[in-house]
């Protein structure tokens, strides 16, 4: 199915799929129903870029794409708070994980120190 639209690009997260093609080589309006058809009981839907972003969260570069790390409105900023009875080891588990997200991502430099201010915001 992906050879067949001329699909060069997807990926998969839980139940978000981003697909990359080529405008010249595939029909948008033909693929998704072979989506659609090829599994019957999911419904495929398409969220078309908006000013080369998708979501907020995928960014398109002349030859790359760049990510962001998305956040729900209602975060609080809070990790654990300090005066809790956790262990201290569960925050540092915390950080440890967004500093790693935020070197693995693909970000581009900007959204990386942006990701770096939110840390250390979480570290003071």
């Amino acid at each position: 199915m992906l050879l067949q639209n001329n699909i060069f690009g997807y990926s998969r997260y839980v139940d978000d799929i981003l697909i990359v093609y080529n405008n010249s080589n595939t029909d948008k309006h033909k693929f998704p129903d072979s989506f659609n058809n090829a599994t019957p009981t999911m419904k495929f839907t398409i969220e078309k870029e908006i000013n080369i972003t998708i979501n907020y969260t995928v960014q398109k570069a002349t030859e790359n794409f760049y990510f962001n790390i998305d956040r729900k409105p209602t975060i609080t900023g809070t990790i654990i708070p300090s005066d809790s009875c956790h262990p201290h080891e569960h925050n540092y588990v915390a950080i440890h994980y967004m500093v790693n997200r935020m070197n693995t991502h693909h970000l581009n430099k900007s959204n990386k120190v942006f990701e770096c201010n939110i840390i250390k915001n979480y570290i003071q």
